[in-house]
């Protein structure tokens, strides 16, 4: 509760002349009888007679309290803060506050009431009013769902507690808190905080255990560790090592584990979050699959350390006989295990490296994933045999991806019959394309474009460019290739196929490009708005599970998981029966398209061909 000021006059004998003091009591008699409507009315009269009076602060403290008893309180508010902000040295500036704050509350402005009473315990210097103002505003913040600053308040509230044994009620409040109302990410934060203190060893703990308690070992074992090194002495630590115990337990309980080695932690996290995600959802399905603890997973970080990379893959195989490893995501950090993978006869897929070598040279590395190959061959051949398209430009980002994809692009083409006509490079960092554009046109008018007479409105005439070509395609980023759609109309460059390689997860290509992106034709590896009942019940049931939608790195994590799981349905008991069985998938119907491996681990994958219609992606293959 907010603490009630008690009001008395001041003891004044000779600050105000007898009028001035005779109309503010009498004022003040209606207030003391409780008849509080002739009481404003007479301070009313009282202010407008002596509005220089000393008494004039007291008169608009009544007035606010005269409110606040007859339920006005938005008249109440305007007096108060006359007080508050006209008069904030006087004695009972404090008593306004407090008053403030009650009446915002009234009127359901839960932020100023807050604020206010922030003001009023930061300046009051009674250390009880100070510890039930805290746990009035910390009250406040959780009516309000901030969660965070509840905990902030409480903290401030257990600083004004001397007495060890009074605290506890507090931490109490603060655990419950914690354990009702703060997400994971939150209660990590007070971590982050409050590294080597109460109450970062209180999330920490927190955290470790509900963790444990939803069977997400890998984040609870991280959790404990970090703790043991943050708070060595702590009387919880014989807890700690406990869970850690009851973690490896369990993981060795099940029968099969899966190894997944990820850089959760450093520049490649987010990519490995989604990676993660992917997979555990994937685990999911192990359980309509299998007798109970059958299967489960054993997740190492390796920090993008090289020498850690190996030794957790190590582990994985020798300490926890996993049957097959999901990851690394980089093709140089899959080089430098496949040797091991090779040595332990380990299946090791990964959902994200590009390199062809890596299955070339290795019989237990397998990529379930999209490469610039297939992008540029899908596309090329969509253009071609289903649209009729025979001749191209291509306008790509002077860069090691585009150069790469100018290339592989400019193959297929010419391996299908048709004809680049121009292969036009742009700075990475360009934002306006006419140089390039008219270059492009000076090339093709050499060729097969031409200018034809057209007559302005104003009688003018006007050559009118008309290309040569019938497909543009465009490489970059989204935005990149929006402005240069847009671009290529303004130079007349008009109904021609716009052909994009970037995939369908940006509305920037749409909003860069506007209506000039109309039919033009995009290729993805995974594309959430599919009406493919896999994707579909994949989405759906990602977005239930983590609040968000899945890109393309968690559908290919899931369906890599998906194939291993099926090796082992499939009666595989050991890790080379799981890789000869990955070297038969043919026609693997997925989240992230058709998938079908040869012996030697090539991917080759059906991916999703999508087009711009109505200002929005649709499916088309």
């Amino acid at each position: 509760m907010i603490p009630t000021p008690v009001f008395s006059a001041p003891a004044r004998d000779s600050v105000s002349p007898p009028s001035d003091r005779k109309a503010y009591f009498n004022a003040k008699q209606y207030f003391d009888e409780g008849t509080y409507e002739p009481a404003v009315e007479a301070f009313q009269k009282f202010l407008a007679d002596f509005p220089h009076s000393p008494l004039v602060p007291e008169a608009y403290f009544l007035i606010g309290q005269a409110y606040i008893q007859l339920k006005q309180y938005t008249e109440a508010l305007d007096s108060l803060k006359t007080v508050v902000e006209g008069f904030p040295t006087v004695p009972f500036a404090g008593e306004a506050r407090l008053q403030l704050g009650r009446v915002y509350l009234e009127l359901g402005r839960v932020e100023e009431a807050i604020s206010i009473l922030e003001q009023e315990a930061v300046i009051n210097k009674d250390s009880q009013t100070r510890q039930d103002l805290y746990a009035k505003i910390a009250d406040l913040y959780l009516a309000n769902r901030e969660g965070l600053k509840a905990i902030e308040s409480l903290l401030k509230q257990r600083q004004w507690v001397k007495d060890r044994e009074e605290r506890l009620p507090v931490e109490g409040k603060i655990r419950q808190v914690m354990e009702q109302h703060l997400k994971d990410r939150q209660l990590y934060k007070i971590f982050e905080q409050y590294p080597q203190s109460y109450p970062g060893d209180e999330a920490l703990m927190r955290l470790s255990e509900t963790a444990f308690g939803k069977g997400d070992f890998f984040r609870a074992e991280r959790h404990l560790n970090q703790f043991l090194g943050h708070f060595p002495k702590h009387p919880s630590t014989q807890r700690a090592r406990e869970l850690l115990t009851g973690i490896l337990n369990e993981i060795k309980s099940y029968r099969v584990r899966i190894g997944v080695l990820l850089p959760l932690t450093g520049q490649q996290a987010s990519y490995a979050q989604s990676v993660l995600k992917g997979i555990q959802l994937a685990m999911e399905d192990a359980q309509g699959m299998f007798p109970e603890k059958y299967v489960g997973l054993v997740i190492r970080d390796f920090e993008e350390q090289p020498a850690k990379l190996k030794a957790a893959l190590e582990e994985l195989v020798k300490e926890y006989s996993s049957m097959a490893i999901v990851g690394p995501l980089l093709s140089k950090d899959v080089a430098r295990v496949a040797s091991l993978a090779e040595k332990y006869q380990i299946p090791l897929m990964t959902p994200t490296a590009t390199e062809n070598k890596l299955t070339q040279d290795h019989d237990y590395i397998f990529r379930n994933t999209v490469t610039p190959e297939f992008m540029g061959k899908t596309l090329a051949e969509y253009a071609m045999l289903k649209s009729g398209l025979k001749r191209f430009v291509i306008f790509y980002p002077k860069d090691a991806y585009g150069v790469e994809m100018m290339k592989i692009l400019s193959e297929e083409v010419n391996r299908l019959g048709g004809e680049m006509i121009v292969a036009e490079a742009y700075p990475p960092d360009a934002v306006d394309f006419r140089d390039e554009i008219k270059h492009v046109i000076q090339l093709d008018l050499a060729r097969y474009g031409a200018l034809i007479p057209s007559q302005e409105p104003t009688g003018e005439q006007k050559p009118e460019y008309i290309a040569g070509f019938d497909g543009v395609f465009l490489l970059g980023d989204p935005l990149k290739t929006g402005l240069l759609a847009a671009q290529l109309a303004f130079h007349d460059i008009k109904d021609r196929t716009l052909l994009v390689t970037h995939g369908s997860g940006s509305a920037e290509f749409i909003a860069a490009g506007n209506r000039f992106v109309e039919g033009a034709i995009l290729v993805d590896g995974f594309f959430e708005g599919s009406t493919d009942p896999v994707v579909r019940s994949f989405v759906s049931r990602y977005q239930a599970k983590y609040q968000e939608s899945p890109d393309l790195f968690a559908a290919q994590a899931y369906d890599c998981v998906q194939m291993i799981l099926l090796a082992l349905k499939g009666g595989a008991t050991r890790p080379d029966q799981v890789k000869g069985y990955l070297g038969q998938v043919r026609g693997f119907h997925g989240a992230s398209g058709i998938t079908t491996f040869h012996p030697k681990g090539q991917v080759e994958k059906q991916i999703f061909v999508i087009q711009v219609k109505n200002g929005k992606y649709v499916q088309v293959n």
